[in-house]
């Protein structure tokens, strides 16, 4: 599974590398992102959100770990989801999926530090 990807990158015009981390916000992002077509993912959600929930919950552990794998590497920027567009990421399912994930990744990644 592909929830964090390393790579380096050389910026155009630079001659220095610059080391990143990128991957997904939540487990429901990476399910949403990664695992299903978007349309399909929304019907799985609304005809089986247990499921869907479950799925999750499995997740969770493998993206927790995957962060602190970020954390650890020499990636100077860990960049954890984005691009959110408030027509699919509306206010209530990205308060419901993300707001909690977003807001502990940063105090995880950092030993508790403030960013």
């Amino acid at each position: 599974m592909r929830a964090i990807s390393l790579a380096a990158r050389r910026w155009e015009n630079a001659d220095w590398w610059s080391p990143w981390c990128k991957g997904t916000a939540c487990p429901i992002h990476y399910i949403m992102r990664e695992l299903m077509p978007l349309e399909q993912f929304f019907y799985a959600l609304h005809d089986y959100p247990e499921k869907v929930h479950r799925l999750a919950e499995q997740i969770a552990p493998f993206f927790q770990q995957t962060q602190t794998i970020g954390a650890e590497s020499p990636a100077e920027v860990l960049m954890l989801g984005g691009n959110y567009d408030d027509s699919i990421t509306y206010p209530l399912f990205f308060e419901r999926y993300f707001s909690l994930p977003c807001a502990i990744t940063p105090r995880r990644c950092t030993g508790g530090a403030n960013t």
